[in-house]
């Protein structure tokens, strides 16, 4: 895939889409090019060559009609197919349609749904379902996972739950706010500045004390900090050089001189953006929060880059995620004691209890108790 020139004045919105990559371009690829882009972004960390799994020989051959590697190493001879080691390890999908789902979340610019993605490439809504899930995993892999060190803002706001009666909360006759049982904080730090690095993570309470020990080991001593006026920031007071913006005047204000302004809308639009994909896909499961956090960390921080950019990013992320713990719905005998991990979670038997359901039921008879 070539980056194409484009005209002065192309708006950015229309940019990635009809000129930086098509959904087109991998159709166009031949089989030979698709290995090898996808040996490119499974091996990014290695320079884009093949690396033995078991004694990390840097010199194994492809093997063409097995569509796998073996390692030259006498004491080894480690066979490795291309998915080994990544999230898409024992698929039954060709290699054609993971990169395509991958151009899917690099043009779709909001949420990407199970409908979109399955009619696009023409999967199942079960096998989409479990893609996504591990474009999450993708997404978490690539996180930031360092010390801020440069101005940020942080803040929390509530997710998941049901909503109570809008009418009722109008009213006055019931509690704002959302359902304490399924009830999830999110907190992000963000680097104050437009596609910067940030970190989103739930939290199951907002006063618990991870919090704090968190925030202290995500942003280094005396960094400054953009916050609100809430009280439980107050624990970190003197740790970092907070910045305080009262919200019930004002959203922002200007800064003295030589001082940045004060304001929070980094992460008050982490939030907004948030609240939206969650109405547009009609809510997602609290024990999925930490992976549709990383893919909103992932879509922020591309939000500047075009759509090959994107792609690769996402891509390089096949180096280092691991295998994933989601299967598809035809593996659930794979695992011996456990339920099976299905993403839509239909599948919660044991691989023993799958063996007696289908076993044929005879009909019990005087003559078969004997």
């Amino acid at each position: 895939m070539k980056r194409r020139t484009t005209t002065i004045g192309t708006p950015v919105k229309h940019l990635s889409e009809s000129q930086n990559l098509r959904r087109e371009d991998f159709d166009a690829l031949t089989d030979e090019q698709v290995v090898e882009l996808w040996v490119r972004l499974r091996f990014s960390q290695n320079g884009g060559k093949p690396k033995c799994p078991e004694c990390g020989s840097e010199d194994p051959y492809y093997i063409k009609s097995r569509c796998s590697f073996r390692c030259r190493r006498p004491n080894c001879g480690k066979n490795f197919s291309l998915t080994a080691g990544t999230p898409f390890h024992r698929r039954k999908k060709p290699l054609r349609d993971i990169l395509k789902a991958m151009c899917e979340i690099a043009l779709e610019h909001q949420h990407l749904t199970v409908s979109n993605l399955a009619s696009s490439i023409r999967l199942s809504r079960k096998t989409a379902c479990v893609w996504i899930q591990k474009f999450g995993e993708l997404a978490l892999g690539r996180q930031f996972d360092g010390v801020f060190t440069t101005p940020v803002s942080y803040d929390t706001a509530e997710f998941h739950g049901r909503l109570r009666n809008q009418n009722l909360r109008t009213r006055g006759k019931a509690a704002k706010g959302r359902n304490s049982k399924t009830r999830l904080h999110y907190l992000v730090i963000k680097e104050n500045r437009h596609a910067g690095r940030m970190v989103l993570k739930p939290f199951q309470n907002l006063q618990a004390p991870e919090i704090t020990k968190y925030l202290k080991s995500k942003i280094a001593r005396n960094t400054t900090t953009f916050i609100d006026e809430a009280a439980g920031w107050k624990r970190l007071w003197g740790y970092h050089k907070q910045i305080t913006i009262k919200h019930k005047t004002s959203y922002w204000a200007k800064g003295s001189e030589g001082e940045p302004d004060r304001h929070t809308n980094h992460a008050e639009a982490v939030f907004a953006g948030l609240r939206a994909r969650e109405r547009f896909a009609r809510g997602w499961s609290p024990k999925y929060a930490h992976l549709r956090c990383a893919e909103e960390c992932f879509r922020r921080e591309c939000s500047n880059r075009d759509a090959i950019d994107t792609f690769y990013e996402l891509g390089n992320a096949l180096a280092v995620t691991g295998v994933s713990k989601f299967k598809g719905y035809w593996q659930w005998y794979r695992t011996n004691e456990e339920p099976s991990t299905c993403a839509r979670g239909v599948h919660t038997r044991s691989s023993e209890e799958w063996k007696q359901h289908f076993q044929p039921k005879f009909r019990r008879t005087l003559a078969s108790t004997l």
